[in-house]
């Protein structure tokens, strides 16, 4: 039987005491960057890194904390809708391992042996714990170093069906698009199994006053949920709405169009279904309301169904990528954020993913076979990557394919490569390294299985990696140097933080001043029809924070400034 433990050590410390800041765990570096949601984290996600030593907990001011660990947390994850969540931490290494946490909120969490055998395992509960950023080490107890993996997995808190989201300020008048709400990203095959939000049903405004909205009942001016979806292809989307009073639904679909229901679900509750292309790849708004303007607690419901009838792909909105074909692979998505050196690729990564698709590559214009989505399964942040090749392979239980977008734009394909009806790409140039990749796991036939995507760098010229060092340590950029800390393109709009944090760390670290160019044909667009900021903070090798912005639309040209010169 499992030990769940959960461990809470006081306030914040921040940067430690004198003596220690720059041999402790230092919460001015990042590790390996990802972003998720908790409902996201409902289905377990399992990461390889390494645990390794350091520096001696004990001696850093962090209460109970023992063992070591290095300057750089092996992760750095930017957390999302946690409301209603706890979220369980698991390790598993073949050495007696540590976990140290510092929450969102900025305290400190420490656990070693709370799994199984000499392994940590530890939960953290509160959502001011989980909702923003959360930095991971994985250490060891006796400064030695070792293969491991985390495991993340959400749980349900509380006995409520699914939590109510923080809502969006409920301004008074008709339904307005231009008002933004709670911000979700789907693809199709995430919505296969079907999605639940938590949403608060209610409205001040009676929607037949409302001209060009054919409906009735109360509703906000502004949407519940912006749903961003990609990877549709052919596949009808349905919402239905579950409350415990008399709820409506509005939706605005991708191409305009406005649809209503009132009881269709039965109970008195909403049910629509969109069924074209053009309504439900895109930006999908939606409003909860109810029959008799009071309020109440209810779950809005999304799952995407089986196609209907074959039609040709249709075109993305125009804002402000180019129109491109709906169903085929598109760089202007993101996948799942990740961001790596060089030197933490020499440790082979591998990550869960859905080996599947719904458009025939062959009919993309970009070169390969097989079916995969629109939106990448993962994008890479890689920075660091001179002198490394870089070798992606993928373990499938089905005849997988894999296409890869690299930093310069060029595309690669791969059937059969590793063997097995599996694929394998391999890059070897800087240019398509240091920058954005990515990636898209598919599969030959169009059906779907579980999958396992693996990174490793090696030494360009070599066919070994080479000899690892236990830990890669935070970049060697100095004082008076540049160290990009994140970079977000599009927050304004909901996109998740540190988005596209490696292409400009590979321009600018290390440089004492750095002109960035911020173009979305290079980083993509985040977010489709939404004019995007872009914010950067870095720091100058002495642990204090700085800040750079660009106004909407900032990627069509914007330059930001980083400077560490007086």
């Amino acid at each position: 039987m499992r030990i769940r433990t959960s461990v809470l050590f006081g306030a914040a410390l921040g940067l430690l005491g004198a003596g220690g800041a720059l041999a402790c765990p230092n919460l001015a570096y990042t590790g390996a960057t990802a972003s998720y949601t908790g409902s996201q984290l409902y289905s377990r996600q399992v990461l390889s890194t390494t645990a390794t030593g350091g520096y001696q907990l004990s001696s850093c001011g962090i209460p109970g904390a023992r063992g070591y660990a290095a300057a750089q947390p092996n992760f750095t994850f930017f957390l999302s809708q946690m409301q209603g969540y706890r979220l369980n931490f698991d390790v598993d290494s073949s050495c007696d391992s540590t976990l140290l946490i510092n929450a969102a909120d900025g305290s400190w969490h420490f656990n070693d042996d709370g799994g199984e055998g000499l392994t940590p395992e530890m939960d953290l509960t509160l959502p001011q714990h989980l909702e923003g950023r959360v930095d991971v080490w994985v250490g060891t107890y006796s400064n030695t170093s070792c293969a491991a993996t985390l495991a993340l997995e959400t749980f349900l808190s509380g006995p409520q069906p699914q939590p109510v989201p923080p809502q969006p300020p409920q301004v008074a008048g008709c339904p307005n698009p231009n008002y933004g709400g709670q911000a979700v990203s789907y693809t199709a095959s995430q919505l296969f199994n079907g999605q639940s939000l938590g949403v608060l049903a209610a409205g001040s405004t009676p929607l037949s006053s409302c001209p060009g909205i054919d409906g009735r009942g109360y509703v906000n001016a502004a949407p519940d949920y912006n749903l961003y979806l990609s990877g549709m292809g052919s596949y009808p989307l349905f919402l239905d709405v579950d409350a415990s009073c008399d709820s409506t639904m509005l939706v605005r679909a991708a191409d305009g169009s406005w649809h209503f229901d009132d009881d269709s679900n039965g109970n008195l509750d909403p049910s629509l279904s969109l069924t074209s292309p053009s309504q439900v790849n895109g930006r999908v708004d939606v409003w909860v309301g109810t029959y008799g303007g009071n309020s109440c607690s209810g779950t809005l419901n999304l799952r995407a169904g089986g196609a209907i009838t074959p039609v040709p792909p249709q075109p993305q909105p125009p804002q402000p990528q180019p129109p491109q074909a709906g169903g085929c692979p598109n760089p202007a998505f993101n996948g799942t954020v990740l961001n790596y050196t060089g030197s933490q690729l020499y440790s082979r990564q591998s990550l869960g993913v859905l080996a599947g698709g719904s458009t025939r590559v062959s009919t993309c214009g970009i070169g390969g076979g097989g079916y995969a989505n629109a939106q990448p399964d993962y994008t890479l942040n890689l920075s660091g990557m001179q002198n490394y090749r870089l070798v992606l392979d993928v373990d499938a239980s089905c005849d997988s394919t894999m296409l890869v977008y690299a930093a310069d734009g060029s595309w690669h394909y791969n059937d059969d490569g590793d063997g097995n009806l599996d694929p394998r790409i391999e890059l070897t140039q800087p240019s398509q390294l240091n920058g954005q990749l990515d990636i898209w796991v598919g599969t030959f036939g169009g059906n779907s299985c579980n999958a396992t995507l693996n990174l490793e760098t090696f030494a360009s010229g070599s066919g070994t990696p080479q000899p690892q060092p236990p830990q890669p340590q935070p970049p060697a950029t100095g004082f008076g140097r540049i160290n990009v800390l994140s970079a977000t393109y599009g927050a304004n709009c909901g996109v998740p933080q540190g988005n596209v944090t490696g292409h400009i760390a590979g321009q600018c670290n290390g440089q004492a001043t750095c002109d960035y160019r911020v173009d979305y044909t290079v980083i993509g667009d985040p977010a489709v029809g939404c004019a995007k900021e872009y914010d950067v903070v870095y720091d100058c090798g002495d642990g204090i924070s700085r800040a750079a912005h660009a106004d909407a639309e900032a990627g069509y040209g914007s330059v930001v400034r980083l400077q560490c010169t007086p």
